[in-house]
């Protein structure tokens, strides 16, 4: 309870608080400059990323068959497709074939493609899509031309792979194996 003499003053303190609340003007709502920015997708439709991945996997084969077939030589080219990641990923690979003397032949193939999502409007942009490898067309040779593959290496299995949209262009950012029920 207050003090019968202070009643008064904390009155009309309160009543000036209130008032001068009351008297301030509020600061101005903020006006946007211009009309917010509007992120384009990457591609048209579905379909048209879907085609992009397909294009964008044949070229990360082609390259990978193009240093198997050199001996594992010159590896770096498989940036220009795939992130870093994946390429110090498969530089063991390629360093072991030159190690070994060895050399690729055949190309890998894939096919029953289809898009899981594709995420390419704003953040970090990414394609996944599933499909199924095949290597049944390529060889690992000797310096004497002669296959060092096993006789019973798996040719064709299901993979998950998933793009980094960088720099105006799809690179490889992971490729794993399918866990779920093989769809090849």
């Amino acid at each position: 309870m207050l003090h019968p003499r202070l009643a008064p003053a904390v009155a009309a303190g309160a009543i000036v608080a209130f008032l001068l609340c009351g008297c301030t003007t509020p600061d101005p709502a903020p006006v946007p400059s211009s009309a917010a920015p509007t992120a384009a997708p990457v591609f048209a439709s579905d379909e048209e990323a879907l085609a992009a991945g397909k294009n964008s996997y044949a070229e990360f084969q082609r390259i990978s068959d193009a240093i198997l077939a050199d001996g594992g030589e010159d590896p770096e080219r498989l940036l220009s497709v795939a992130t870093r990641g994946v390429y110090e990923h498969e530089l063991s690979g390629f360093n072991q074939i030159a190690a070994d003397g060895n050399h690729g032949s055949g190309s890998s193939k894939f096919d029953s493609v289809s898009l899981q999502s594709a995420n390419l409007m704003g953040g970090p942009q990414s394609l996944v899509l599933y499909l199924c490898e095949d290597i049944g067309g390529t060889d690992i040779r000797n310096s004497s031309e002669k296959s060092v593959v096993r006789a019973d290496r798996v040719e064709r299995w299901p993979l998950q792979i998933t793009f980094d949209y960088l720099d105006g262009k799809l690179l490889l950012s992971d490729e794993s194996d399918w866990t779920g029920d093989n769809f090849c």
